[in-house]
């Protein structure tokens, strides 16, 4: 199928929408699909744009689909319609079918889509074929009947020896009737005259003996005028086109056989041609008086023939406006000025009806008497009305219609071609492509004909004057190749053609734009006017342009979080800041600064995208060696510490706190080429610790705030935890070098660290006393009360103080005032002692900052750790499939079953990674306080079913035996007014969570009756249920109620804390109740607004790095997830290296040791039976020799470090690109062949 087609749907369900679509493409149709919902929106969209095929559903809320098939099959009788529906009964199809469908397709048996689709556009065709004959044919005959009745002679029709089938306007004439009353008539209807039996006994003569019959006959008509005619019948068999009949013809012969009465009966043969002429009839001399007319002349004026015969004029019946002109010609003719023979007049009815009549008027040169006949031609003119109307209809919808349209005459560009085919120039395509110059010169014949405003307002034009003066300028290289493509295909026949290409407007910018040219019909063959549409594609096309750099800034962002993690000092991250902030924004001026809080002041750190560092002295304020400060004052301090994006009204003036006037500002802001100035402060925990500054240059498209404050926020975790860093061994450092003497030991009292003053106080050296009880400085003068008060009040996690007599080394008393406290983990176990002996109020401040201080520092740097580590996990195991089957797909030649499942794998981890990213902008909105929340009115039955449509899919493909339960929503007595995309996503969340910790039973969504205002929701699960102590817990960021979950059943930990961040956002609360294999149920409660209660209280591909022939080697791969498997031998299949492949450590251990010919073992770290590091020492200590490549989605430092002490040769990060592993394993296979 060639060209576009159009194809209308009307389904309520968005899956079966899906399903359809995907029916639709494997056919590899170039299609549109309209989908709507409703009877409403499908008549709409069928006046606004043809459809080629309508597909419905059987069953749409408030659709009668009986009475749209009856209204389509009306209204548009060879559009196909096809009803594809669930479930149809044989009655139930065939009322559909009676009701106008074409055909119906069950939904599950998609199918047999196709083929109706196309056997319907079959007969749809055949269908248009017979329509247009039948238009043929009854235009036929129209002309044969209009030709019949204006000629004299008598013609009629018989099915049969007795009844009249048609008959012409002089045969029914000659009888004194009408027409209808004969057609369809028995002879009788002629009168019983001898005449007419003889009429019937011809007809029956030619019927038996199946030849013409000829036979002169009396004929009696109306008023009893008899005549003689010559009638002829001549008998018609045509076949199985349908029934014989009769054509029967009567010639008046009577004067031939009357000379000796030639004068009466030339007057009687005058007088019935006069009646029988089919046309109103009248003859007067020039006195106007009438003195003949025929029955025509009664019927088209009112007036009876005796009223009219002698007594009056012929001007009687003419219109007052035409009378002049008619006066005028008569008088002409009567001078014998020679008046025009036929014109047009208006003729008055006796009823005041007006009527355009043709008149021919004849003058016999002797008598000077006038014959006029007179045609009414009011049907006539009412056409032409009716066409100027249409025509000045379809000028003004051309005129005004939104898409550009012009009509261009291409014959002149024709002939160019005629001429090039005439010196026997075959290949159009293949001269153009080498004279490239003569595309111009073909285009430069084609003239404007019309064309509309839209036109002109597409392209920058004032009228069609300008257009034709500077057409070559909106004109391109890319849109002259389009014109000269579709000209050939013309000129070849084609009467289409539509493709995208790229103009240029007057003012130099850009037009994208789908073109569509339609040959009128008519002018084929010299294509002298060629309709041309032509789409403005521009806002869609930089629409999608957007999309892809939105998306591309979300994967900065995501590569960005793991990047800050490797950064360890404030510098550092204060240029990783700038210059990642100028990375994403572009065309612009990024200044970093740090906050000195005692000083007030900013400090210049870093700054990107300034070429000459001498323009920032206006900004400064001074300060020390080799510092610029930037001054700031209360207001933009108090916007900074709020974590979101500001924006300086008055620009640069504004940042140097008006030491420059506007004027000034102005001026280097022009020399800077910026036009806005905007800041950002780098805030977490209520504490700011610098600002970023952005100076977009003017046309910056890139700058988006979203991502900007996303990044931000990024930049201002990692500067707090760096500070909290430094901070820590501060106090380390503090410690190891304090006055006073510090002892730590673990739980059973064995001595883990004593600084150097206990070592310098007692006299033992610090190996000395590792290892040992601090009893070894027992005194003996305490007793062992003392000790066991000691103990006791310690172990109950209280903090002991005392004083102490102790004994050094060498022997010697001494005394401490200690205090000695312990220090526990997260689930409340105590992990060490600490003592802390010095001065009172020294030692005190001490204990208490080095407690505080260390306890907040190691549960952030746990709790941070875990989360990225986690989340590092989380990114690169989809990335890893995402970028592996990507480079597959693009870079080999793949089979198209296997480019399908790949593009499936690439499809599913691209959503989870998708959904990461969501979760973590979100957090990082609530977290700033800048989560928007739109609040509408809102169906919430309508979400809760849409959610359970789409879990019941994920439940089926984990194969759980799970029920997904909606409870009747009555207790919702109105909408809630909320945002219904965060309701949903509250919900989602917690759904989601009940599928993962549910491996059977149920899960029930319902609403509580109303109280207080609120409206409660709930999620119940039969799932493994939580402890009471936890119940806090889990809404806390990055936790989850058991850390072992996190690697059981995934997630980052942040589903909760951005349930119960959204939820206190929208005004409410969530809580839950459960117990450890008793399900859980999670409530989360809203106000309960109606939107009524609301209102009333106020790409280019990489090339391939050429691949090495390994045929001689084997590699094992260690690896546990199939997915990440078939990346990597996917990836090496054309090295045509053997791939081994097990999934445990112990297995891998075992064929490294059975198989000989493994040449390099690629060892994922993460294996279930055993850690992938181990079985590489393993491996190792067999095989030193044995190259060992670690593959992994952890990158951290540690991890690193643990990698190479293992024994492994290099390592590579997941998601894998196959060059750097191809050139690794090369380095490997030289270094240890």
């Amino acid at each position: 199928m060639n060209h576009q087609m159009h194809i209308l749907l009307i389904e309520d369900d968005p899956l079966d929408v899906e399903l359809i679509r995907k029916s639709l493409d494997k056919a590899r149709w170039h299609y549109t699909l309209n989908w709507v919902r409703s009877a409403e929106k499908m008549r709409k969209s069928l006046t606004r744009e043809a459809a080629d095929v309508v597909l419905t559903d059987y069953s749409v809320p408030g659709y009668d689909v009986r009475e749209e098939l009856e209204w389509l099959s009306a209204h548009f009788p060879d559009l196909p319609v096809i009803v594809v529906t669930g479930t149809i009964d044989e009655g139930t199809a065939a009322t559909c079918l009676n009701n106008g469908a074409w055909d119906y397709v069950l939904k599950s048996n998609l199918n047999r889509l196709l083929p109706a689709i196309t056997q319907a556009l079959s007969r749809r065709d055949e269908k248009r074929k017979q329509i247009g004959l039948e238009v043929r044919f009854r235009k036929k005959a129209e002309e044969h009947r209009l030709l019949l009745d204006h000629i004299d002679l008598h013609v009629w029709f018989q099915s049969s020896p007795h009844r009249l089938e048609t008959v012409n306007r002089a045969f029914a004439g000659f009888w004194g009737k009408s027409k209808e009353e004969l057609e369809g008539a028995s002879l009788e209807a002629l009168g019983r005259h001898e005449g007419v039996q003889e009429l019937a006994n011809g007809a029956l003569e030619t019927v038996k003996s199946g030849h013409d019959y000829e036979k002169d006959i009396w004929l009696t008509g109306q008023e009893n005028r008899s005549r003689l005619f010559r009638v002829k019948w001549t008998p018609v068999h045509p076949g199985t086109a349908g029934e014989d009949y009769l054509i029967c013809t009567a010639r008046d012969i009577t004067e031939s056989r009357e000379q000796q009465l030639a004068l009466e009966r030339s007057e009687e043969k005058y007088r019935r041609i006069f009646e029988n002429t089919g046309t109103a009839t009248l003859s007067f001399f020039d006195d106007m008086i009438i003195r003949m007319c025929n029955q025509n002349v009664e019927q088209l004026t009112g007036y009876k023939r005796e009223e009219l015969i002698g007594k009056m004029k012929w001007d009687v019946f003419i219109h007052p406006d035409d009378l002049p002109m008619m006066l005028k010609y008569h008088r002409e003719r009567t001078l014998g000025r020679g008046a025009p023979a036929s014109y047009e007049f208006r003729l008055l009815h006796r009823d005041g009806s007006v009527k355009h009549i043709f008149m021919q008027v004849a003058v016999d040169p002797e008598t000077r008497e006038r014959i006029v006949s007179l045609a009414d031609i009011t049907p006539i003119k009412e056409y032409q009305k009716q066409l100027l109307n249409q025509e000045a209809e379809l000028k003004a919808m051309l005129e005004y219609s939104p898409i550009a349209h012009i009509y261009e005459d291409f014959s002149g560009s024709k002939i160019m071609l005629d001429e090039l085919a005439g010196k026997g120039l075959t290949d159009f395509r293949e001269y153009f492509g080498k004279h490239p110059d003569k595309k111009l010169e073909c285009r430069k014949k084609v003239k404007i004909m019309n064309l509309n405003r839209a036109f002109l307002e597409l392209f920058g034009l004032q009228n069609r004057e300008e257009l034709e003066n500077r057409y070559l300028e909106i004109v391109t290289p890319e849109s002259i190749s389009m014109f000269m493509e579709g000209l050939i295909l013309l000129y070849e026949g084609s009467h289409y053609f539509e493709k995208q290409t790229r103009y240029k407007r007057t003012d130099g910018s850009e037009v994208f734009a789908k073109t569509q040219w339609l040959t009128i019909s008519g002018h084929e063959r010299d294509l002298d006017l060629v309709a041309v549409t032509i789409h403005d594609m521009t806002a869609q096309i930089l629409a999608a342009e957007q999309e892809k750099e939105y998306q591309m800034n979300l994967k900065f962002l995501s590569d960005t979080a793991l990047d800050v993690l490797e950064i360890d000092t404030e510098d550092d991250l204060y240029r990783h800041a700038a210059g990642n902030i100028h990375s994403l924004l572009g065309d612009c001026i990024v200044l970093v600064s740090s906050y000195d809080a005692k000083e007030n002041h900013l400090v210049l750190r870093s700054c990107e995208g300034l070429d000459d560092p001498g323009v920032l002295e206006p900004f400064c304020t001074g300060g020390g060696a080799g510092e610029t400060r930037l001054p700031v004052v209360e207001p933009y301090l108090q916007d900074m510490k709020t974590g979101r994006l500001i924006k300086l009204d008055q620009g640069i003036s504004d940042l140097t706190m008006k030491q420059i006037g506007r004027k000034e500002a102005d001026e280097l802001m022009d020399k800077l080429n910026i036009e806005e100035v905007y800041g950002m402060g780098f805030v977490w925990g209520g504490s700011l610790y610098g600002c970023a500054t952005i100076l977009p240059h003017r046309g910056n498209r890139k700058f988006r705030p979203e991502i900007l404050e996303a990044l931000v926020k990024q930049i201002s975790i990692a500067l707090q935890r760096v500070i909290a860093q430094k901070q820590i061994k501060t106090l380390s450092e503090a410690v190891s070098h304090s006055p006073v003497s510090v002892l730590i030991t673990d739980p059973g009292g064995k001595i883990e660290y004593v600084n150097p003053r206990f070592c310098q106080l007692t006299g033992y050296s610090y190996d000395e006393v590792i290892g040992k009880n601090p009893s070894i400085l027992k005194s003996g003068e305490h007793p062992q009360e003392f000790y066991a008060d000691l103990w006791n009040t310690i172990l109950s996690g209280k903090e002991w103080r005392g004083e102490f007599l102790n004994r050094k080394k060498n022997g010697e008393f001494f005394w401490e005032l200690a205090s000695i406290s312990s220090v526990r983990n997260k689930k409340g176990e105590i992990t060490h002692f600490v003592s802390v002996k010095e001065d009172i109020t020294e030692r005190k401040m001490m204990e208490e900052e080095l407690r505080s201080a260390k306890e907040k520092a190691e549960e952030s740097d746990q709790l941070k750790t875990a989360f990225l580590a986690n989340l590092s996990h989380e990114i690169r195991t989809p990335m890893n499939a995402i970028s592996g089957f990507s480079e597959l797909i693009s870079n080999f030649d793949i089979e198209d079953k296997a480019r399908k499942e790949y593009t499936s794998i690439i499809k599913n981890n691209v959503n989870l990674l998708s959904a990461l990213i969501d979760d973590i902008i979100d957090f990082s909105k609530l977290e700033s306080g800048i989560m928007s929340i739109d609040s509408v009115e809102c169906d919430v039955t309508s979400i809760m079913n849409e959610l359970k449509t789409s879990y019941q899919h994920e439940i089926k493909k984990l194969d759980k035996p799970v029920e997904l339960i909606v409870h009747d929503m009555s207790c919702m007595k109105k909408g809630l007014y909320t945002d219904p995309l965060r309701f949903r996503q509250i919900l989602s969340n917690l759904i989601g969570n009940a599928i993962k910790f549910t491996d059977e039973g149920s899960i029930q969504i319902g609403c509580l009756p109303e109280e207080k205002g609120m409206i409660t929701f709930y999620v119940k699960d039969t799932g493994i249920g939580i402890n009471e102590d936890k119940f806090n817990l889990i809404f806390e960021r990055f936790r989850q109620a058991d850390g072992s979950t996190t690697r059981k059943y995934g997630g980052t930990g942040l589903g909760l804390a951005i349930s119960r961040g959204l939820v206190e956002v929208m005004g409410g609360r969530i809580w839950l109740e459960s117990a450890p294999g008793q399900g859980s149920t999670f409530y989360f409660s809203l106000p309960y607004e109606s939107a009524r209660d609301v209102q009333a209280a106020g790409g280019r591909k990489v090339p391939v790095t050429e691949v090495p022939d390994w045929s001689n080697y084997t590699f094992l791969v260690a690896e546990d997830n199939e997915s990440n498997f078939l990346v990597l031998k996917a990836g090496l299949r054309d090295t045509r290296a053997t791939i081994l492949w097990v999934k445990t450590g112990q297995d891998a251990i075992d064929l490294c040791r059975d198989n000989e010919d493994i040449s390099l073992v690629l060892m994922d770290v993460q294996l279930p039976d055993m850690d992938g590091l181990e079985a590489t020492r393993a491996i190792k200590s067999a095989h030193p020799g044995m190259p060992v490549i670690a593959q992994t989605a952890y990158t951290m430092p540690e991890d690193m470090e643990r990698i190479r002490n293992a024994g492994c040769d290099d390592h590579i990060s997941k998601p894998i690109q196959f060059r750097l592993l191809i050139r690794k394993i090369e380095k490997f296979l030289a270094k240890f062949a």
